[in-house]
Parts: structure tokens; sequence; C-alpha cells
């Protein structure tokens, strides 16, 4: 249900709004069956299995119903902008001090902007889930990232925390056993690093600081790397933190698994190994399930709110309808 968390937090809000119109037993018993009901929409993606990493800081906690929640949820509700910028990029802030919310969000170089968006829409459910209540929070998926904190962070360079996301086994025998074959050769590591420094040179020398590139490793594999930064830190800042991804290479290869991803708040670094006779275009295009399953979220999202106007909106009417009779009295 992470895609829904945007959802119920605006229930949430109208709820504590309207508290001295609705009693606390009525709140409770509408959240539920609002929930319900949301779960039962045709396609809804409550087993969606799609790969992210999150980081949900311990630096301060906010309560249901504050100041702080409300500014988040707006500036998160504002996240899909980023897929009309330049380089999809975007950051922002919501509300003053002290429940200011600084906001980032940054799609991959080379995603779409229907892709982007709908990774933006996952991302900020999925993250207001599993950080719920927390001040500071980023979550990184394949094709986008989203964070936020109560602290500025804009052009500021961070390399920690670290996270990885490696691959699981390949469904296919025959690749599985290419990837073994790949890493037993003495030169593969070497080669993965070589090539990381490459993109490395590239990325800070474009203009988006992201670039992709592919080598041939042997007769059957085809290497793939990425590097992006952020768009808000300086070249120079962007290299530090992609060196400092690329260093933590040889932790991801003793996985020895046919690609992996490092993951930090201001870069990120990725390996990919591809048979030869698959397509060898710059950046691999997404998985049919991951493309369905951010089509399903869209749908569901939208079916989600549109049930939430029209149920805030009978609420609105009903109680208004009450205040009239008790002025007819």
């Amino acid at each position: 249900m992470a895609v829904f968390e945007l959802l119920l937090l605006g229930l949430r809000s109208f709820q504590v709004q309207e508290k001295k119109a609705i009693s606390a037993p009525r709140n409770i018993s509408f959240a539920f069956w609002l929930s319900c009901l949301i779960l039962f929409i045709p396609g809804t993606p409550v087993g969606a299995q799609i790969n992210y990493q999150e980081w949900c800081a311990d630096r301060g906690d906010y309560a249901v119903g504050s100041n702080f929640q409300d500014n988040l949820s707006r500036l998160l509700s504002r996240g899909a902008y980023a897929a009309d910028n330049k380089h999809g990029f975007y950051n922002t802030t919501e509300g003053e001090d002290p429940d200011k919310v600084y906001g980032l969000f940054l799609c991959r170089g080379d995603v779409s902007t229907y892709l982007c968006q709908s990774c933006i829409l996952l991302a900020t459910g999925t993250i207001m889930e599993r950080c719920l209540g927390q001040k500071e929070a980023i979550i990184w998926y394949d094709e986008c990232l989203v964070r936020y904190s109560n602290r500025s962070f804009f052009s500021i360079m961070e390399t920690a925390p670290v996270k990885f996301l490696v691959n699981p086994m390949n469904v296919s025998a025959t690749f599985n056993w290419i990837v073994k074959q790949t890493f037993d050769s003495e030169d593969f590591a070497t080669e993965v690093m070589d090539l990381a420094r490459n993109v490395m040179d590239l990325a800070i020398s474009s203009e988006s600081l992201y670039a992709t590139k592919n080598v041939s490793v042997s007769s059957s594999v085809i290497l793939h790397e990425l590097a992006q930064c952020t768009l808000d830190i300086s070249k120079s800042d962007c290299k530090i933190c992609l060196l400092f991804a690329i260093n933590e290479y040889p932790k991801a290869l003793t996985f020895k698994k046919g690609g992996a991803r490092i993951f930090q708040p201001s870069c990120n670094v990725r390996y990919e190994m591809y048979i030869d006779e698959e397509p060898r275009g710059q950046a691999p295009a997404p998985s049919e399930g991951v493309k369905r399953n951010l089509r399903i979220a869209i749908i569901s999202s939208v079916i989600g709110l549109g049930l939430l106007i029209i149920i805030v909106g009978s609420c609105i009417f009903l109680k208004r309808k009450k205040r009239l009779k008790k002025g007819i009295s």
C-alpha cells in the first residue's frame, strides 16, 4: 500500500481539522473503512515487488497532524515537477522554521518523463510509509531518488550513508553460469574499477552530471556502468562523491552477481552484465514487470484520490447540512 500513504496522510490532516465536528470513534471507523476500500480497488499493487533502498535518519520526529507533516505532504506532492525540469532534477522547500521542510528529487538521466513521474510518485508513497514520523529520509529506486529533511542540505556533498542494492539471481541458468565464469576471471574486478573511473570522468564533464558506458569484457558479456550526481553540487564535489562510491565496488563485487548499485545521498554508481546477444543501448530499459507496477501505481492512485475527494466532499456537505438544520430549529 505504499503508494497510498499520501492519500491517507491527506485523510488524517482532514480529520485533524474536522475533529470538533466528528467524534474520535467515527474518525477511526472512517479511516478503517476507507483503507479497506482502497485494498479492494482492482489493480492495487499491495504485493508489488520493486527494488529500492531507504534510509530513515534518526534526527528528530514529527507528530501526525503537525505543521511539519502538512508541509512535508505538500512538498512531496510537488516531486513530479522534476520530470518537467532539465535533467530530471528538482529541489524546493515548504513552510517556515521551525517546521520548514527541504526536498530534493532526481530521476536517472535517461528515463522518460512518464517513467520519472511514475517513479517519484511511487517513491514518495513508499518513503512516507517506511519513514513515517521521521524528519529526514532518503529513498533510492532504480529510476529516481527522493530526499527530504528539516535541515538545509542543498549544495552540500554527502557520502553517507552508503547503501547497496545487489541484483537477485537471474532466472536464466545460462546467464548465471556466464556470470560465474566472468567473476572467475582475475581481470574482471579491475575492468569494473577501470570502467567506473572512465564513466566518472564522463559524468563530471557533462552538464547533467550523468554518464553511462558499455564495454565488452569477453566474447559473450557486455559490462554496462553508470554514474550520476545530484545537480546541486559542483563538479569537483561530484568527483569526490563518485570516488567514494567507486571505492565501495570491491564490497559489491564479493556478492558475484550480475549487477549492483551503490547509493549515496549525493551520487550513485552502477554496474550491470549483459549477454552479448542482448541490446547494447546506453542504458537498459526497465523490465516489463517494473513498467506494469508503475502503471498500476498511477492508475490506483488516481482512483484512490477520486474516492478521497468524493468522501471528503460528502463529509463537508453533511456537516453543512447539519449546521443548516440547527439554524432552522
